[in-house]
């Protein structure tokens, strides 16, 4: 099993479209879970995001294992 990846991201966040745009020419995108900050708001207040882009990563068995933040460190985090 591989690790959940879930984009915390937003419509207005120029480096969130970068960063999905990057992930689309990949053949990555699909592999990630995005939220969006005006449409899931509820999602943000539960694990208190602030900014984004922000790449929360679980475990395969479900265990929050780390949260990533800034364009490349996200890139380089689901390429991996």
């Amino acid at each position: 099993m591989k690790n959940t990846f879930i984009l915390a991201s937003a419509s207005w966040c120029g480096p969130c479209q970068v960063l999905k745009q990057r992930l689309t020419a990949a053949g990555l995108l699909d592999q990630v879970v995005v939220k969006d900050a005006d449409t899931e708001s509820s999602f943000f207040k539960e694990h208190d995001i602030k900014s984004v882009p922000r790449l929360i990563v679980y475990s395969p068995d479900g265990k929050l294992e780390k949260t990533i933040s800034g364009v490349e460190e996200i890139y380089t985090a689901i390429t991996q």
